[in-house]
Formats: C-alpha cells, sequence, structure tokens
C-alpha cells in the first residue's frame, strides 16, 4: 500500500483569512488593490501553485485579519473563482466561494477621459456583463467597457 503524505506550501495560521483558487499572476494585484501591505501583519503569499484540475493557482494567507464585503468584491473582480476561508484555531470556520456583483461603485475608474465620473465628484458605477465567461465592465454614465487592465482609483 502507497501511502501519500500531505503537505502545505505555505504555512498553517491560526487565526484570519485565507483567500485561495486565486487565478494565477493575480495575488499581488489583489494585495495592491485591497492596500494590505505595510500594515505589520503577517502576510503569506504563495503564487503558482498546483491546483484541482491542471490548474495553477495563487493563495494569500492573512493573519489575524477579516476581509470586509467591499474587499471581497473586489477581489471577485480580480479573480471570481477565488474563494474566503475563514480560520479560527487552525481550521477553518467557513468557506465562501465568491459572487461576482452585478454592479460596481467606485471600485474601478472609467477609462473615458471625457466620461463625467472623472470630472464630477461622484462615484463611478459599472455594470458587470458576462459573455462566454468573459467579464466585462461597462460604465452607467458613458456605456463605455473598461479594457482587460482594470484601473483602480487611489
Amino acid at each position: 500500500m502507497v501511502r501519500t503524505v500531505k503537505t502545505l506550501a505555505v504555512a498553517a495560521i491560526k487565526s484570519g483569512t485565507v483567500i485561495d483558487h486565486i487565478e494565477a499572476g493575480r495575488a499581488l494585484k489583489i494585495l495592491n488593490l485591497l492596500k494590505l501591505t505595510g500594515n505589520h501583519r503577517q502576510i503569506m503569499i504563495a503564487m503558482n501553485l498546483p491546483g484541482g484540475s491542471q490548474k495553477i493557482k495563487d493563495i494569500i494567507k492573512l493573519e489575524g485579519m477579516r476581509l470586509t464585503d467591499v474587499q471581497e468584491e473586489k477581489i471577485a473582480v480580480i479573480s471570481p473563482e477565488a474563494t474566503i476561508n475563514t480560520i479560527e484555531e487552525y481550521e477553518v470556520i467557513e468557506k465562501k466561494q465568491l459572487i461576482l456583483p452585478t454592479f460596481l461603485q467606485g471600485i474601478i475608474r472609467c477609462p473615458n477621459g471625457e466620461c463625467i465620473c472623472n470630472h464630477d465628484r461622484m462615484d463611478s458605477f459599472f455594470f458587470i456583463e458576462i459573455h462566454c465567461k468573459n467579464i466585462r465592465f461597462r460604465c452607467k454614465y458613458c456605456r463605455k467597457y473598461c479594457p482587460d487592465n482594470l484601473v483602480f482609483p487611489e
């Protein structure tokens, strides 16, 4: 009988949040978008790990941190297949599959320099449309679509 040994690529955390099944190469974008660096909390990142179905994935582990609903929406925009695991005493107490919202308000910036939301003091507003598994973001005000490289306001 062959015995397989399961090992962790990144150390377990006692309490906090694990963002798992992030599309490969997107972990750093998520960290920057959520402004998680520089807060003096332990953050572990693993990129290009083997995942299920022969795919590769990224993982972020946040010791002592919980995510807000807005942060989860931002993650869903970057990597809709990601899951959020809440950890207590080294055990997963909740596992949440992210749901892509139907719209985004104030999260991404309209690429149209002439759009009213770039000139008036108002939040951008984008409808999220899914076409053949491709996610597109359409501005409510000028109706332009965002390019693949989304622009996030500072």
